[in-house]
Formats: C-alpha cells, structure tokens, sequence
C-alpha cells in the first residue's frame, strides 16, 4: 500500500526530507544486494505477470475518508515472493508500481518524486520479506502455505509500518494516532490480498503462470468493492459536515464551533483511552451535537439555554439515521442534570460518558468565544470553572482533560 502525498521536493533531491532520501538508498541497497547474490536466470513469462499485477495494483487507488489516497499491492508482492527471485522480483514489483502510479497521476495530482518515493519504499519492505523467505527456506519441511503467509506478513507488516512513520512524519502528526487511523482504514483489504496472495503461491504448482493474471484480475474486483464502500462513507462524513455547518447558520459568532467541540471531544476521547468505534460516534456527535436547535432564535445562547429541549430533539432526529444511533445517545445525554431517562439508566456508560465530553468541550469553546471577544485569554483555571458553572454533573475527570487538551493544544 502507498499513501499519496504532495512531497516537498519540487526541484531538486537536495530540498528533499532525509527520510526519503533514506527510503531511496534502502531499495538501491536492497536490489544491489540482491542482484549480487542472483543465481537464478531471468524468467519473461513470469516477470512479464508479476510486472502487470503490479501495474494494475499501482493505478488503482482508495480514497480514504480523510482525503488521502492509498494503494494495496500485496497482492502483486505476494506473486513476486512466490514465484520469483529477489532481484527479479523486486525490479518488476518497482517498475510495475512505478508504470502504474505514473499512469495515475492525472487523477491523484502526486508529484513524481513522491511517486519514485513510494515505490521504492515498497522495494526496501520486498527486500524485507525476501531476507526472511530465504531464512525459512533451510527448513524444507515447512508447508508452502505457512511459509508463504509468514513472508506475506512481514511485507505487510514492514510496508504498512513505513506508510505509518511516512504519514506521520509529512503531516508532523504522532506516530500511535496516525497509525490507528490507517490500520483502521485498511486492515481488511490488506487481508483479502494476503489470503489471495497465499492461495496464488498454493495454486500456482497446478495453475502454471496463469495463476497469476485470475488472481490479479480477483484483487482489482476486491480493490473496487472496498473502494466503493469508502466512497459511501466519505459521503456520509460530508454529509455530516454540511449538517453541522447549517446548524450554526442561524447563530451570530458560532461559525466552525460545531467542528472545534468535535476535534476537542476527539482529543479528550483518546486521552481518557477511548477505542475507534467510540471516538468515531463521538465526531458525529459532537459534531451534529447541536442540530435540535435550528427552530431557535438567532443569537439564542445555544450553549446554555434550553439544553434539555434541543438535544432531545437533536437526538430524535439522528435516531432516524442507522448509522448514528450510538451518537444519537450521547447528543442526549448532553443534559444529564434533566433527563430523567439517563437518569434512571436508560443509557449505557459510553453515551454517558460521550455526552459528558461533548457538553464540557461545548462549555469550554463557548467560553473561549466570549474572552477572546473581549480580547482575554482563558486560563486553566478560568475554563475549568466556566465547565463546572453549567455543568455540575460533568465527571471531575472529563472536566480536568477537557481544560488539559485545550491548553495543550494551543486552542485557547
């Protein structure tokens, strides 16, 4: 797999990051080495069928929910590990992904030094898997299927790992967060690949060169499905954005608080240990968390008054929607203090809790809004009162995070 991203080297390697300088000279290594250590004469066919499962692999792309562009090649690497040798395994695997992914480029707009970046990236996890494929190899006995699958793993394992620090250190992001997000977003395809790549090294001794194109041709309709469901879901985050934006069209002074609450929850989510799932219905929550009160005023103070009445509504209507049901809850129990339901345990911990997190983070930026209106700045102190003044019932804990992550992060 391969993220796309627009590199900061635009004229010259000398303006390039040393990681990708470094990522270079890893596949030159890894390919020099390999080619040193080559016994095995050239076979056309078979490079010709890895080289064009690489291709294919490379031109197809997975837009993920967040905008990045990503490309799942197990598939082809699994081929070039079973069948080929390393040096010839991990030339085709390079220049097929480079064929490809230059062929997409009107479609991904990546420059071509983050194309040549990426691919041989790709080459240095090939090099990986091939070094411990060679190490399995003097015990014999091993069954094709479990040495296939554990030098498919390691590839999976070494490319993720690299798209993971590549990510994290061009978006200058922590390296735990980015990596939950992308293993999160790519886990099943990466085991679909896997499976089909371990079923081509099983098949291939009955199939011949064949095997390879079927298999290639199995992994792009796989490639597509998934593709199609990250499409719908891309819809409904944009759809959930556009409703957060027309609930705040109505109120003088709150434009981007529906987003600010939900990167707040979201950071005070993680920090109390929160899993994906959870922080995921939290976004939508927080970020919709305010959609019962469109009927109101404008200038109404949305974040004080009448808590009870809107967030009921707002929660009818995300109950509407499947897919919202869990931030449905936690919009509710935004108003703990008066909802008897809540009270008398009609919702379980994590809508309690979720609802805690939204209404603290909701107190805290309505009153950032006020003092830097005022031209102040809030201190720690300050925001924890101003949380605890309208909602007593919120968690000590919940309120101490809310007011940490806002001043950690630099939003006050």
């Amino acid at each position: 797999m391969t993220q796309e991203y627009r590199g900061n080297c635009t004229s010259s390697v000398a303006r390039c990051r040393p990681w990708e300088v470094a990522v270079l000279a890893a596949a030159i290594w890894s390919i020099t080495a390999a080619f040193g250590a080559a016994r095995v004469e050239l076979n056309p066919s078979l490079f010709a069928a890895v080289f064009s499962a690489s291709v294919v692999m490379g031109a197809l792309g997975l837009r993920l929910p967040r905008g990045d562009v990503v490309r799942v090649d197990a598939l082809a690497a699994s081929a070039a590990l079973a069948l080929l040798p390393a040096h010839v395994g991990m030339t085709a695997l390079l220049l097929g992904l480079l064929a490809g992914m230059i062929f997409a480029r009107h479609i991904t707009r990546s420059s071509l030094w983050s194309v040549v970046v990426d691919a041989n990236r790709h080459v240095v996890a090939l090099g990986a898997a091939y070094a411990v494929q060679s190490a399995l190899s003097v015990d014999s006995a091993m069954p094709v299927v479990v040495s296939a699958g554990v030098a498919i793993s390691v590839y999976v394992a070494v490319e993720l790992g690299s798209l993971v620090i590549q990510a994290a250190l061009s978006a200058d992001s922590s390296l735990l967060l980015t990596g939950s997000s992308m293993f999160r977003s790519v886990w099943q395809i990466y085991l679909g690949q896997a499976c089909l790549g371990v079923a081509l090294a099983v098949v291939y001794p009955t199939m011949g060169v064949w095997v390879i194109p079927v298999m290639t041709v199995l992994g792009a309709i796989l490639l597509n499905g998934f593709a199609m469901y990250l499409r719908v879901k891309t819809a409904y985050q944009e759809t959930i954005g556009a409703l957060a934006k027309v609930s705040e069209l109505h109120m003088a002074g709150r434009t981007g608080h529906a987003q600010e609450v939900a990167n707040m929850s979201v950071a005070v989510g993680r920090r109390l240990g929160l899993g994906a799932r959870k922080l995921e219905a939290l976004n939508y929550a927080a970020l919709l968390h305010e959609i019962g009160s469109l009927d109101r005023d404008a200038g109404a103070l949305i974040a004080h008054d009448g808590v009870s009445e809107w967030a009921h509504k707002g929660s009818e209507i995300l109950q509407a929607v499947p897919f919202l049901a869990s931030a449905a809850a936690i919009v509710d129990c935004q108003q703990l203090a008066s909802n008897a339901a809540a009270e008398a345990g009609s919702y379980c911990s994590d809508a309690l809790l979720g609802g805690a997190i939204v209404r603290a983070c909701c107190l805290a930026d309505e009153a950032r809004r006020v003092d830097r209106t005022a031209g102040r700045k809030l201190s720690f102190e300050d925001l924890v009162a101003a949380i605890e003044d309208e909602g007593r019932w919120i968690p000590q804990e919940v309120v101490r995070v809310t007011a940490d992550a806002f001043g950690s992060l630099d939003v006050v």
